[in-house]
């Protein structure tokens, strides 16, 4: 896709429905329950979420969590925000992923992780573009970890390569890491990055410790008092240069 390509326009219908998967637990190993810890009275999730809802190519978003009773809280807060949820097997994510997948009939998958607030819907829509644009050239598009921080990760890959990595997978690496099979198989799969930027060596965004949190939440505080809920992932990374 060119950069003046515009990512208003719809998507290739051939690749809907696009299902947006964010997997989410309450038993983070190194900071449990961080994705319903608050950040100015809301839960981290609810930034997550609230944010890919902006999105104009995702057909549905689905938190797919697992079947433990720790993630009941998760349940309930996606079903008071009107958010389809999923259990599955805590440790086999790729299986969690396929049956959620299936069981909304997806063509495409986006997937992302609810430890990351503020996910920019509008680098996830150049994603679903791009991949739209050569759906017949790549299986797989991951944006690049060298253009684009932890925290705004995703990845976007059609539903027969979800079910081939599923039938096909069976290290316990694989089924923890949904799509490790898929790109560690470039002779199965298509594969690409995704890069429309330089290189960053910008802190990472994503949250596993204290101080990450405490990272995001001060770019989340910054935002929300000059009253810009729409700040993209550029915003994000020029704020943090100006406290250095």
């Amino acid at each position: 896709m060119s950069s003046g390509q515009s990512i208003a326009s719809k998507p290739d219908k051939n690749i809907s429905p696009i299902i947006c998967i964010s997997q989410a637990r309450m038993t983070s190993t190194r900071l449990p329950g961080k994705v319903l810890m608050e950040i100015d009275g809301k839960p981290m999730l609810w930034y997550h979420l609230s944010r890919l809802k902006r999105s104009k190519h995702i057909d549905k978003i689905v938190v797919a969590t697992t079947i433990n009773s720790s993630d009941d809280p998760i349940i309930e807060f996606c079903n008071n925000m009107g958010i389809d949820t999923f259990r599955g097997d805590e440790y086999n994510v790729l299986s969690r992923y396929y049956d959620c997948a299936k069981k909304y009939n997806a063509k495409t998958i986006v997937r992302v992780t609810s430890d990351c607030p503020l996910i920019d819907p509008r680098l996830i829509d150049e994603l679903i573009q791009n991949y739209s644009y050569c759906t017949k050239t790549y299986d797989y598009i991951e944006l690049s970890s060298i253009s684009y921080p932890s925290g705004f990760d995703a990845e976007i890959f059609s539903f027969d390569s979800l079910c081939k990595s599923y039938e096909s997978a069976h290290k316990p690496y694989h089924l923890e890491h949904v799509t490790s099979y898929l790109y560690e198989n470039q002779k199965i799969f298509r594969t690409k990055l995704y890069s429309n930027t330089p290189e960053h060596n910008a802190a990472k965004l994503s949250i596993d410790t204290t101080e990450e949190f405490e990272r995001v939440s001060s770019i989340i505080h910054h935002f929300k008092r000059l009253n810009n809920n729409h700040y993209t992932w550029s915003d994000c990374i020029s704020f943090l240069k100006q406290q250095l």
